[in-house]
């Protein structure tokens, strides 16, 4: 049992800004007007922070080819801790001191021991009770209270989902807890949007235990142990919306200036910059976006004059909604665009314009994505 209710993980930390995210594990990051490389421990997109200018901190890395490593960010105003190892630690740490919920005193604590195909967090034991086998993950996306996990697909969390219920026939207690480090979290989900594998056999599970646990960072390396609080999985709205059919941005990367005949539309020019379309798909929303991004196809629609091979295609955006959203969304993203192709894609829409051309990437523009993430979880 430990008696300190705060954790210092790292003795000094340094602010810095976001410029890019070259690979996976590597932020290019801007402190004191000189350029630095940091180590990224999490594989998450991280979309809210990978933003222009967004503040990221960084502490002292000796290992491998970096001299920082980033651990924590800022998102409307609240620190959030990024280091999906360090918070392993952290939730050991709540467990040893009573701290987490729901868990109680355990006699033993054991890190990773192997379980047959898998390697759970902890293995916990006490007497009298069936072994008790916990996952942690780590919850960094977090916007107007509404959490979502993960923010990237993982086969890694279905398998852990799947390998749980065997071993819960098996006559030993399961828990996955999803650790928000944003502690605005007031309410969790999975992920609908960005991974439906994982989102539906959460949905179907009924055997192991999913727990979803907020802790306050004080500053970017203190966690106050004391402040870990269990808040509400929104089962419900999950399972309304856990549908193939969505609302989709497409972002395109236009070279080069260049004059296009778009259907019944006629010549227009396209300057060099990015271009957000807006659709939707009453069917399979990724077989939709397939179809965007081939580079030989019908021209049936405005959008397929411009897609690939035309312009790139940067990024797709799903947002799965049982409810028809494109008309909404593209009437807000008119209200920030640089400006719009008039009647584009919007022959039965409300809107003026579901094309919009930005001088810069919008997936780097937190006001664009403030509307994204608004609707992603139904805060608009």
């Amino acid at each position: 049992m430990i008696t300190s209710s705060t954790l210092r993980l790292f003795e000094h930390w340094e602010e810095a800004a976001f410029v890019s995210r070259p690979n996976r594990f590597t932020l290019l990051l801007e402190k004191n007007g000189t350029q630095i490389r940091a180590y990224l421990p999490n594989t998450g997109r991280l979309e809210e922070y990978t933003l222009e200018g967004s503040p990221f901190f960084i502490v002292s890395h000796s290992a491998g080819h970096f001299s920082y490593r980033a651990v924590a960010a800022l998102y409307r105003n609240e620190i959030v801790f990024i280091d999906t190892i360090a918070m392993n630690t952290v939730t050991e740490h709540l467990i040893q001191g009573g701290y987490f919920p729901g868990c109680g005193d355990h006699i033993r604590i054991q890190r990773e021991k192997t379980m047959g195909r898998i390697r759970p967090d902890f293995f916990l034991t006490k007497n009298g009770l069936p072994p008790l086998l916990l996952e942690v993950k780590t919850c960094t996306f977090c916007h107007k209270g509404i959490a979502l996990f993960p923010d990237a697909p993982s086969k890694r969390a279905v398998r852990h989902i799947e390998e749980f219920g065997a071993f819960t026939a098996k006559g030993y207690a399961t828990q996955i807890a999803f650790m928000v480090s944003n502690y605005s979290a007031m309410k969790f989900m999975p992920n609908i949007h960005t991974d439906t594998a994982f989102s539906e056999v959460f949905l179907r599970n009924r055997t192991t235990k999913f727990s979803a646990v907020r802790v306050r960072f004080d500053d970017p390396v203190t966690v106050d142990l004391k402040s870990a609080q269990e808040i509400e999985i929104d089962y419900a709205l999950a399972e309304k919306n856990c549908t193939r059919s969505g609302t989709y941005a497409l972002i395109l990367k236009n070279e080069r200036q260049r004059q296009i005949e778009v259907g019944r539309l006629g010549k227009i020019l396209f300057d060099k910059g990015y271009y957000v379309y807006i659709g939707s798909a009453l069917g399979s929303v990724e077989a939709r976006i397939r179809r965007h991004a081939l580079k030989s196809k019908k021209q049936f629609w405005h959008i397929d004059y411009i897609s690939p091979p035309v312009m790139e295609l940067e990024r797709a955006i799903l947002i799965r909604r049982k409810d028809r959203l494109e008309s909404e969304i593209a009437k807000r993203v008119l209200c920030l665009c640089d400006r719009s192709i008039k009647g584009f894609g919007s022959s039965d829409s409300t809107a003026p314009s579901h094309l919009f051309y930005f001088r810069g990437p919008p997936h780097r523009n937190s006001r664009f994505m403030e509307i994204i993430f608004d609707f992603k979880t139904f805060s608009e």
